[in-house]
């Protein structure tokens, strides 16, 4: 079956300590695998949007809301990973980052140097990886 993809605009109510959302009226949660959320720290009110697959037979059904348009893959990738911020850096494992930080410059083994590098595949700090839209299609 093929897959399409969909921006739609949601509204957002944010606190310091959660968000509520607020789907178009034709939503359905079980007939959309949400990708990405845009997310901005602004509390209050906001109108934000998100990232998600459908099956084309179930398009239409979406697009009955103004509030939800299908984009095609390249404007997908772009915003998918703008919003996951792929060049983020995450910790992997935080004891072995601990422990790597906690050795003095001089004495840190090639091994520390591996798990302080983002850029390495070792397991320690990564960077989120990039995603490419076309997995979920």
């Amino acid at each position: 079956m093929s897959k399409k993809i969909i921006k739609a605009k949601i509204e957002k109510v944010r606190t310091a300590n959660q968000t509520q959302f607020t789907y178009p009226n034709c939503w359905d949660a079980n007939k959309v695998h949400v990708i990405a959320y845009e997310d901005t720290a602004q509390l209050g009110n906001i109108i934000e949007y998100c990232i998600g697959i459908v099956d084309e037979t179930d398009l239409s059904a979406f697009l009955i809301s103004s509030d939800i348009v299908e984009i095609d893959v390249d404007e997908a990738n772009i915003l998918v990973n703008l919003w996951q911020d792929p060049s983020i850096v995450q910790i992997v494992d935080s004891h072995a980052v601990v422990q790597a930080l906690l050795t003095d410059e001089v004495n840190r083994t090639d091994q520390h140097k591996k798990i302080l590098n983002p850029d390495d595949s070792t397991l320690g700090l990564n960077r989120k990886r990039v995603i490419d839209i076309n997995e979920f299609l």
